[in-house]
Order: C-alpha cells, then sequence, then structure tokens
C-alpha cells in the first residue's frame, strides 16, 4: 500500500470560505483513491461511523476539494469506494425510494446511501425519504444528513 500526503484547499462541508486543508491518496491494489480523515470523522459527529470521503475519485473530492493534480496520481476509479463497495449508489428518484422503503421494512434503522448521477437539494432528499417511508412506517420520526456536494447521506428511524 502507498500513501501520499495531498495538500490543498477544501471547503468544509457546513458552508463556509475553502480554507488550507491536507488528505491522502492511498494506493490498494493498484488502484488510488482521496482519503480525507479528518472529513470521516467530523462529517456527521462523534457518535456516526461515517465513509463519505472514504477512497473517492479525483471527480468526487474536487466538489469541495482543490489541489495541484499534476502533482499526484490520478485517481479515477470507485471500485474501494465505500458506497460502491456495499451496493449503497442509487441513481434515480424511484431507486432511491425503493432502497428506503425496502430497508425500513425489514427494520433497519440506519439507511446510508449516495446519490450518483444526480444533483439533489436537502429538501429533495427528504422528501424523497417521507414519500418512501410513507406506506411503510407510521409515528417514526425520521432524521436525515445529506452531504449535498458529494450526494452522500444517511438517514436514521426512531
Amino acid at each position: 500500500m502507498l500513501s501520499l500526503v495531498v495538500s490543498g484547499k477544501a471547503t468544509p462541508p457546513a458552508t463556509g470560505p475553502a480554507e488550507l486543508h491536507a488528505w491522502n491518496i492511498v494506493n490498494l491494489d493498484g488502484i488510488c483513491a482521496h482519503v480525507d480523515v479528518t472529513w470521516n470523522s467530523t462529517t456527521r459527529g462523534k457518535s456516526d461511523t461515517c465513509y463519505d470521503y472514504f477512497n473517492l475519485t479525483d471527480n468526487d473530492i474536487s466538489k469541495d476539494h482543490t489541489w495541484n493534480r499534476s502533482l499526484f496520481p490520478a485517481c479515477t476509479s470507485d471500485k474501494n469506494n465505500y458506497h460502491a463497495r456495499n451496493g449503497l449508489c442509487l441513481n434515480s428518484r424511484t431507486n432511491f425510494k425503493n432502497y428506503v422503503a425496502e430497508r425500513a421494512k425489514r427494520g433497519q434503522k440506519t439507511i446510508a446511501f449516495k446519490l450518483t448521477g444526480q444533483e439533489k437539494t436537502m429538501e429533495q432528499v427528504m422528501n424523497a425519504t417521507q414519500e418512501a417511508l410513507q406506506s411503510v412506517l407510521n409515528g417514526y420520526s425520521v432524521n436525515l444528513q445529506y452531504n449535498h456536494k458529494i450526494g452522500t447521506g444517511v438517514i436514521r428511524l426512531g
């Protein structure tokens, strides 16, 4: 395994100006990917394990990180990305709603996901979540945390 330190700038998930930041590019089994352990540990708070910034492509991380790409190997595969490896990538509103409803029916209380190929606001994701759960759950509270920049989120049912 190879690990490189990348120095650049990043815009925090909570809106704010870009600031100096460092993260890693790792090479696992010949595949390079970005890993930002700082943002993995702070994106959702201390009580949750977060994989939002775990093995990202250049395209994904560039939505809120900038660096001199010419100094580093390209990261183009999501093969080792947590969401891709675990079948959590959803490419349409219908797929998202079916995925959420199915997991809720099984009694799953925490539902992680990544929306691909679509830019969605927090409000759009919450509306789709409520539609998915409408016929499945009654009387449950829904807590949604969503990073609209990279399309990752988690739904907690209580």
